[in-house]
């Protein structure tokens, strides 16, 4: 088995600009810096390696993530970082923080009345109105909670954010530039059709909105060849670090996952050799590397391993086994071959396995028939709600 690549390669440009805007933010010039790039280009990863530099600089650091559909939270990532931050702090700490906007912030942040019971949701107003109380009520907060340590927010996923979230963090743009708080949005954008040649003195057009943007492109052959080197247990030779560079083009996802087929497949030269495949001979997409890994699992593994896809939290076993209709102790077999070959995570305390990547979870979807795709999901409704008990209020939006 090839170990799983846990180590911080590259990025030193976008790290560098990245520590500026921490050190700006601790200084009371903050704002939202727009990170996008191809999936599995690492967007994730940096902003995992920033929330480690604004820890180490003591500044508080807050995560949400946006959810497919009906699975999201009204205001999505945002509801869930500023909810979590809060719900991590002693109560009569948010209460102070909250402030006279407590009802207003209640109406996005519900989990806090669990530890707030006397706080009472404000009457809501005409829609346009209520957009600007809230994000005047948000923007307030943030500022309170930065008063005692500047702030990043990080809200990951955001190529799923509907328009109320995107507004919002429009609206942060520029309530943010003279509070000492950092948003990072995080998304996963596939490459567009290459535009048409620009004719002579034609006026470019730049985005619109106030969002600083930080573009993600494939890593340079160097470093593919040091992360590559963190997923072997021996040196890389360069001609297979060319190839699949070649193939790749520097996504950080797809190389391991091609330098893991080769492994596999027995594609890997012997020193000396220059006995490699041609690129084409290669899966050229991440949905190609996973269709061919799952060809390779045994009936059950496969079994669960498309079962996780559909869940975005992951699932315990039990849930699993309800699904695929083994019994438990087949499915924790099935389970940890997948953990065994890095297919899949665990969550030692909410003992849930988990599909590591949005991209290999879409992978995974996209290859089912539609009729398989409806068979699985009424499934997973009629399982969830079975075990879901008092709590089917809670998981509407989840069974839906």
């Amino acid at each position: 088995m090839l170990p799983t690549v846990s180590r911080f390669l590259a990025r030193e440009r976008e790290l560098e600009v990245l520590g500026r805007r921490l050190s700006d933010a601790a200084n009371g010039r903050g704002g939202v810096v727009a990170i996008s790039g191809p999936p599995g280009v690492g967007g994730t990863r940096l902003a995992r390696q920033v929330a480690q530099m604004a820890r180490a600089q003591g500044m508080a650091v807050t995560w949400g993530e946006c959810r497919e559909g009906l699975l999201d939270l009204p205001f999505g990532a945002l509801a869930e970082a500023i909810e979590t931050g809060a719900l991590a702090m002693p109560p009569g700490q948010v209460m102070s923080d909250l402030g006279s906007d407590a009802g207003t912030i209640l109406r996005i942040c519900p989990g806090l009345a669990e530890v707030l019971p006397t706080l009472v949701p404000a009457v809501p107003l005409e829609p346009v109105d209520e957009r600007l109380r809230l994000r005047d009520a948000v923007a307030a907060w943030l500022g309170r909670l930065a008063a005692r340590a500047p702030l990043l927010v990080v809200l990951d996923e955001f190529q799923l954010a509907d328009g109320d979230l995107r507004g919002m963090v429009e609206h942060m743009g520029r309530r943010l530039r003279t509070l000492p708080v950092l948003m990072l949005t995080v998304s996963s954008i596939a490459p567009a059709a290459k535009p048409r040649a620009r004719k002579a003195g034609a006026r470019v057009t730049k985005p619109k909105g106030v969002l600083d943007a930080l573009p993600l492109e494939g890593l340079d052959v160097g470093a593919v060849a040091a992360l590559l080197g963190t997923a072997s247990d021996k040196p890389v030779m360069p001609a297979t670090v060319e190839l699949i560079q070649a193939v790749a083009h520097g996504n950080p996802l797809l190389s391991v996952e091609l330098f893991r087929h080769m492994a596999d497949e027995g594609l890997l030269p012997a020193p000396g050799s220059r006995g490699l495949p041609a690129p084409d001979a290669l899966p050229q997409t991440i949905a190609d590397v996973v269709a061919w890994r799952v060809a390779r699992l045994p009936v059950a593994s496969r079994a669960a391993f498309n079962v996780l896809a559909a869940f975005p939290r992951g699932a315990t076993a039990t849930m699993v086994a309800a699904v695929t209709a083994v019994v438990r102790s087949r499915a924790i077999e099935a389970l940890d071959g997948l953990l065994a070959d890095s297919l899949v995570t665990f969550d030692e305390a909410e003992q849930r396995y988990a599909v590591p990547h949005p991209s290999i979870r879409a992978a995974l979807l996209d290859a089912m028939t539609p009729l398989v795709r409806a068979h699985l999901y009424r499934r997973l409704a009629e399982v969830v709600e079975a075990t879901a008990g008092d709590e089917r209020r809670q998981k509407a939006g989840e069974l839906a």
